[in-house]
């Protein structure tokens, strides 16, 4: 049976394109977001992220999640404590773990902002219904899992033993 082929090295690098030139323009909305926060815009990634976990989120889990050392998670979060937007509080079961939770003043500008960015979702997101969206976040998965393997390769220097079939 014959190796399937994959797409073609020009639609391949047309795809990174469009998927760098997405990655922009999310960067320009979330820019766009913290501006209105009187935040940066990693500083605005570490709030959406906190806003999607529970309260009392570990520095690492953060850390993780965004793809970023926990040091710069650490020194960002004590500017937002200084906000006034979170609050940084030891784990009770250890001290070394710090956990990080949304303060009510920031849940407050969150929700003020959050009618704003649904209309602005639902019309990123127009032409698609709800199983081409499910389909779309799947597919990026997946894509995902691969550049991450490939990465890891290409730094091993193993990529060379990656069969083309």
């Amino acid at each position: 049976m014959a190796g399937r082929r994959g797409p073609s090295e020009l639609s391949v690098r047309r795809f990174f394109w469009a998927i760098r030139s997405v990655y922009s323009q999310l960067k320009r909305l979330d820019d766009v977001w913290a501006a209105k926060l009187g935040i940066t815009g990693p500083q605005w990634l570490i709030m959406s992220a906190l806003s999607d976990f529970e309260s009392g989120t570990p520095v690492n889990r953060l850390a993780t999640a965004l793809n970023v050392d926990p040091s710069f998670i650490t020194t960002q979060t004590q500017i937002l404590e200084k906000l006034g937007l979170l609050v940084r509080k030891p784990s009770a079961e250890d001290a070394r773990v710090v956990l990080i939770s949304p303060t009510a003043r920031f849940r407050k500008s969150w929700d003020e902002l959050s009618v704003r960015r649904l209309k602005l979702h639902n019309f990123i997101f127009s032409g698609f219904g709800p199983s081409e969206t499910d389909r779309l976040i799947a597919s990026l998965s997946q894509i995902e899992s691969s550049l991450e393997k490939a990465a890891k390769l290409t730094e091993l220097n193993a990529d060379e033993s990656i069969s083309e079939n």
